[in-house]
């Protein structure tokens, strides 16, 4: 597959070192030579220094050959115009631009503008799915990452084991009873930084990070099991009132909670109390540790970070946990931090990048792939439907040779959803939820292929 990607900034380079390291055959367009530099030096792609909105730079990367286009530097005008000019000298299948303003990226606002009519297929707003990720995490406290599939009707969520949990030392192979009852599948563990894919020898240690796929209504049974006990969600403090924090308290604003917002820019405070109704706005740095005390921190539900600064975000989160408050959620947006950030006392964190690559990714896999979600820049997430000739289907799937560190978490066939075990067997045109390691997804993908009988 030929992609062009216009942008080698954080987003375009982390998805170039991606799809060439899946053997794809990749080409950025970047107007800065320090990042091409860069590029070619850490990524094996080709790149062309130059402005991809420029049609004769489109023209030399050869846009006619490309089979995807993924507009992704920091001007939204230039994503736009990028993939605009390459459906004009060029029918590529795929066009898809990241564009920040809320006046193209919000959903209502797409169908006010027709965005469609520019050709360009899917829009990315980082910032948007981080604010969208925030909220869905503070729906279940306790919980790291939250991902729902199969039309919403299974929940994979990520937890941290806790002193409390009830199943320490228990092994999996005994367990199977309340597997069952809760309807609940243990996808994988991290262990010390290393993912296991549990066997049914192992068992549950303190402090190991769990990542399981369930059914919604068992969710709240689980997290108790797990040690998290609480109720709802109610207060709310944001650091950083950029367009991330901003979104993230009007949404939290319907819901119920209440919110303190704290935003170091004066003008950027009035911005705040304009379009804000109920939420308190405080004109000062969250690593104020009087003003954090002030403000009592120790008793808001959770502290949220989501300046643009990583440093800031980190540094304001050790602060508010240890003045108390409970559960800290922090934006990260280099990938460098994901791993690290936890390690430190942090509960949760947020990288933009994975968010928005795993929005991209389901349109660059092989197969009825329905959508993809990136975990830890590890694993893959990927809902696919069971085409009639590939080799999901008609087996029993301990019978699929499925390659290393891969399962089947979900089936859904109709109005039934099924936590599935070796027995069960994947029919045609079931939508399935695949858990795989990176290493893994150009097998997974011939799996999902058609095979050439077929026509």
């Amino acid at each position: 597959m030929g992609v062009i990607i216009i942008g080698a900034g954080d987003v375009g380079f982390y998805l170039a070192k991606k799809l060439v390291d899946e053997k794809k055959d990749v080409l950025v367009i970047e107007k800065d030579d320090r990042k091409v530099r860069r590029l070619t030096d850490e990524v094996n792609c080709q790149a062309i220094c130059g402005s991809g909105s420029n049609p004769a730079v489109l023209k030399e990367a050869g846009v006619e050959k490309a089979e995807m286009f993924i507009a992704v530097t920091d001007s939204d005008e230039v994503n736009i115009t990028a993939c605009t000019l390459a459906g004009l000298q060029s029918h590529v299948p795929i066009k898809i631009a990241r564009v920040r303003q809320e006046s193209f990226s919000n959903p209502d606002a797409q169908q006010n503008y027709n965005i469609d009519k520019l050709g360009i297929d899917l829009i990315i707003n980082p910032e948007r799915q981080a604010a969208d990720e925030i909220l869905n995490i503070l729906t279940i406290p306790g919980a790291v990452e939250i991902l729902k599939f199969l039309d919403n009707r299974v929940c994979f969520i990520g937890a941290r084991v806790t002193s409390r949990c009830t199943l320490l030392g228990i092994p999996f192979e005994e367990l199977s009873g309340l597997r069952q009852e809760l309807h609940i599948l243990v996808a994988s563990i991290f262990r010390n930084q290393q993912l296991i894919v549990p066997k049914g020898a192992d068992v549950l240690k303190e402090g190991d990070l769990i990542y399981f796929v369930a059914w919604p209504d068992s969710v709240s049974r689980i997290m108790e099991y797990l040690g998290h006990i609480g109720g709802s969600v109610k207060r709310v403090m944001i650091d950083g009132g950029g367009t991330i924090g901003m979104i993230l308290a009007k949404n939290l604003e319907e819901e119920g909670v209440s919110v303190k917002i704290i935003e170091n820019d004066p003008q950027r405070c009035s911005v705040l109390i304009r379009n804000l109704d109920k939420s308190v706005v405080l004109n000062g740095l969250a690593t104020d540790q009087d003003l954090l005390l002030q403000e009592n921190i120790k008793n808001m539900d959770a502290f949220v970070s989501v300046t643009n600064d990583d440093e800031n975000n980190i540094l304001s989160s050790l602060l508010a946990k240890r003045l108390g408050s409970p559960w800290c959620i922090t934006l990260a947006n280099q990938t460098a931090y994901v791993p690290l950030v936890t390690t430190i006392g942090i509960d949760v964190v947020i990288n933009p990048r994975l968010l928005a690559a795993g929005a991209i990714l389901h349109h660059v896999r092989r197969g009825k792939v329905l959508s993809v979600a990136t975990l830890r820049d590890e694993v893959e997430l990927i809902e696919v439907e069971a085409l009639e000739s590939s080799e999901l289907v008609e087996k029993k799937i301990s019978e699929i040779p499925w390659p290393a560190k891969c399962l089947a978490l979900a089936v859904e066939r109709g109005e039934t959803v099924i936590i599935p075990n070796g027995e069960t067997v994947i029919l045609p045109h079931d939508k399935v939820l695949l858990f795989a390691v990176k290493e893994a997804i150009p097998k997974i993908e011939k799996l999902l292929m058609v095979k050439l009988e077929y026509f």
